[in-house]
């Protein structure tokens, strides 16, 4: 049931489904769930919230980390935003529009990283560092899904990378971690985006967050202005997520509105030169 509440947040298809889906995604989860003690089931069911309740009512302590109860990842049953196929020739539309150079400096990285796009797909990058050290290669880039570039390094290594650009402006983001991403949104004042590895949904100025594992918490979120630029603002945490210190876990980040999406902070910016 509680899995039920944060995945009907979701846009999640074919939610008729959805315990059959859960079921079989997690049989472990679902056998794990019949060997609990009493007393830590007892515990679970009078949780406001059983996922929640996990670490709360001590369900895993002293629990060797193959029998653990471990919750199924939501994320899994979530494909709204998955990559889908690119129409024939759009690949080759978005490299004509890339060709030249582009420039991402990372101040905090002390790294300036140079791609020379060619029309082809071929690129030669080049990345300084701050000691002055410089590194070149060639890589080969290709466009065959929405929001992804892959990347191929070698002949036998290759990585999609996130990316987003309008087609248009001289700046281009991108991300080799797939956490850090860009969702599309159709208003600014209702919509549901990935933040780490999280939901967040906002609407009516106000917002909740849904967890990868099914918690659901209300987080502090909204726009705001960012030296001339406008961003969105969030920040949450889950009840029982502790760190080391005993401290709650608390989740915090920026994003900003570019092309339709709304982009992680934490994606580079490539700018044209």
């Amino acid at each position: 049931a509680a899995a039920r509440t944060a995945l009907e947040m979701l846009p999640v298809e074919h939610p008729e489904n959805l315990e059959t889906r859960y079921r079989n995604a997690g049989r472990n989860y679902v056998e794990r769930c019949e060997e609990i003690p009493q007393e830590a089931r007892d515990c679970l069911e009078n949780s406001a919230n059983p996922i929640s309740g996990i670490d709360q009512c001590g369900v895993n302590t002293d629990v060797p980390g193959s029998q653990r109860l471990y919750p199924i990842r939501i994320s899994d049953m979530v494909t709204h935003w998955d990559p889908q196929p690119r129409p024939e020739g759009e690949g080759a539309q978005i490299l004509s529009g890339l060709a030249g150079t582009w420039v991402d400096v990372w101040e905090a990285g002390g790294t300036t990283t140079t791609w020379v796009i060619a029309a082809d797909g071929s690129v030669h990058e080049s990345r300084q560092r701050r000691s002055g050290e410089v590194e070149e290669s060639d890589i080969r880039i290709e466009f065959l899904t929405t929001d992804r570039v892959k990347v191929h390094h070698n002949e036998s290594s290759r990585q999609d990378f996130f990316f987003v650009w309008d087609g248009q402006s001289d700046v281009f983001y991108t991300s080799s971690n797939l956490i850090y991403a860009a969702y599309p949104i159709e208003s600014d004042d209702q919509f549901t985006v990935g933040f780490d590895s999280d939901f967040v949904i906002y609407a009516n100025n106000s917002c909740t967050v849904v967890s990868d594992d099914g918690k659901v918490t209300t987080g502090e979120c909204g726009w705001a202005d960012r030296d001339g630029q406008r961003v969105f603002n969030v920040r949450y945490s889950f009840d029982g997520e502790m760190n080391r210190m005993g401290r709650p876990i608390v989740t915090e980040g920026t994003m900003f509105p570019y092309g339709g999406y709304l982009v992680d902070d934490r994606m580079r910016p490539y700018r044209r030169q």
